[in-house]
């Protein structure tokens, strides 16, 4: 009897074991796990869940995400200067569907808003790098195109008050350039490729204009040019730094 009553209480037992070991208790961090597009982001950038991470963390992994996303399709579009719109719009495609997501789900975890602050800051450093780089490779064209037009030309630039005035004279020209032609696109930075064109055509034509002689003599010509250049470059050079740290 005594055997049965022990068999009776190993049997019980052994239900309950079974019947709550069975149970699975939820993880405290799954319950507010992100949603499946913040998720997207955060798994190709290596992340987890923001949870998870520190406010810092998250950053860093946005940074990194962020950056990969420029550079990748900047070498996929040949890391060619003419392509640097398709570059743009590509990125901020990227930009304005996580900012979507972000709309859409009210993302308000502090490390989901480090990440997407980090992410933006990637996309934004790395457009600064291929926009310098694009900037200097254009301004070196046209000084070089500039110097094939002097090329011809005999006399030296002097430091004479009235070569002053006629180098003064090219700044003001090659800046007021730049302007105008800005303001007609409005300002716009992606109008950039459209002001590069206008700006090539103008310098061509200054170079045809030297090369035809319509300068008194060589050293006026370079002294001209040599402002030109000065004022243009003064000009594009703040449109495209101004360009590079805009907010997305």
């Amino acid at each position: 009897m005594i055997e049965k009553k022990w068999e009776l209480w190993f049997f019980f037992i052994v239900c309950l074991v079974a019947m709550f070991g069975c149970v699975k208790v939820p993880e405290p961090h799954s319950i507010n796990a992100p949603p499946a597009n913040m998720r997207k982001y955060q798994h190709a950038a290596g992340v987890n869940s923001p949870e998870k991470l520190s406010e810092k963390a998250s950053n860093v992994q946005g940074l990194s995400k962020g950056s990969s996303l420029v550079i990748t399709r900047w070498n996929n579009l040949g890391r060619q200067c003419d392509n640097i719109s398709k570059l743009s719009g590509s990125t901020n495609a990227a930009i304005s569907r996580l900012n979507q997501d972000i709309k859409l789900r009210k993302y308000g975890n502090v490390g989901r808003d480090a990440f997407t602050k980090g992410y933006k800051e990637g996309v934004k450093k790395e457009l600064a790098i291929v926009n310098d780089s694009c900037m200097d490779e254009q301004l070196e064209k046209w000084r070089k195109y500039l110097a094939y037009s002097l090329a011809g030309q005999s006399g030296k630039t002097s430091g004479s008050r009235f070569a002053q005035k006629i180098r003064d004279q090219g700044k003001s020209v090659g800046a007021s350039t730049v302007i105008t032609v800005w303001d007609n696109l409005e300002r716009q930075c992606n109008n950039i490729p459209k002001l590069v064109s206008i700006l090539d055509n103008a310098v061509k034509r200054l170079g045809q204009n030297v090369k035809q002689g319509k300068y008194k003599t060589g050293g006026e010509g370079k002294t001209f040019v040599s402002g030109y250049m000065n004022g243009l470059e003064r000009e594009f050079t703040g449109i495209s730094s101004s360009c590079s740290k805009r907010d997305y």
